[in-house]
């Protein structure tokens, strides 16, 4: 993932180079451009197709040095270099819009599960970078709790969510804090109850007190997700249809069911 969107921003760059030297030449407008007989497709961070494709025969580039073709070259070879090289990122910034992909793994961390690190990020992120107006989430979930806090930190920036890809469980708490909030052509949210991992009742000197120290809590999770969807103006009906979904029987309502509810603002 991480060397696909440097290839794209790599690309881009290319791009802008080749029209700064057809500035100075007679580069041909719909000019075609092939590498190693390839066609190259460009994608900009905007996500508008470009596909150019350079005609060796009379452009502009035929009639470069050998010294300026070998930089464009160069260009490129280290800019791959340095994806391969790069760490993963989970948060990626292009334009006003904020990349969350929680299913890339960080080095250190045990699990792709969105947590408190996510929480920070996010926040830093908005702080540091007003101009960001829309986060793009793709997530398979993680902690209940960590994503009411995502949530509250869009809500509390006042800016947009979209998903890209899938959004579930945790991700949905995320997802509700936007003021506008879209789902991308074949995206899906996915819904089900909070549940709790604790440690195995043999551990416990007191398994009585397990069980209703967990239905206590449970209460309390499963409640504190209605009040964050509800405070979103999310239909009560598709709530209690949402709870009565256990982790492994992920709901996933269909776009007019989110819209219809409240929990998209657009079909």
């Amino acid at each position: 993932m991480l060397i696909k969107k440097t290839l794209a921003l790599t690309a881009y760059l290319l791009r802008h180079l080749l029209r700064l030297l057809a500035a100075f030449g007679d580069f041909a407008a719909g000019a075609k451009c092939r590498d190693l007989g390839h066609d190259l497709a460009i994608y900009p961070p905007n996500g508008i197709v470009d596909r150019c494709m350079l005609d060796r025969s009379d452009s502009f580039l035929n009639r470069l040095g050998v010294a300026s073709r070998c930089f464009i070259i160069a260009l490129a070879v280290v800019s791959l270099a340095n994806a391969a090289s790069a760490e993963p990122q989970r948060f990626t910034k292009i334009g006003d819009r904020l990349l969350f992909d929680g299913t890339v793994l960080l080095p250190e961390a045990v699990s792709d599960d969105i947590g408190a690190a996510d929480e920070d990020e996010l926040d830093r992120y908005l702080g540091e970078n007003p101009d960001i107006r829309t986060v793009v989430l793709n997530s398979l979930g993680g902690s209940m709790s960590s994503g009411r806090a995502m949530g509250e930190i869009i809500t509390k920036f006042g800016i947009d969510t979209e998903v890209a890809g899938r959004c579930l469980s945790a991700c949905v708490l995320i997802f509700i804090g936007g003021k506008h909030r879209t789902l991308d052509k074949g995206s899906v949210l996915g819904f089900h109850r909070s549940y709790l991992e604790v440690p195995s009742i043999d551990e416990r000197e007191d398994p009585e007190s397990l069980v209703a120290d967990l239905y206590d809590l449970g209460e309390v999770a499963a409640l504190e997700d209605l009040h964050v969807m509800l405070d979103r103006g999310v239909d009560i009906h598709f709530m209690l249809k949402a709870l009565k979904h256990e982790r492994n029987d992920m709901w996933y309502p269909t776009r007019a069911e989110l819209f219809a509810a409240g929990v998209s603002t657009a079909p």
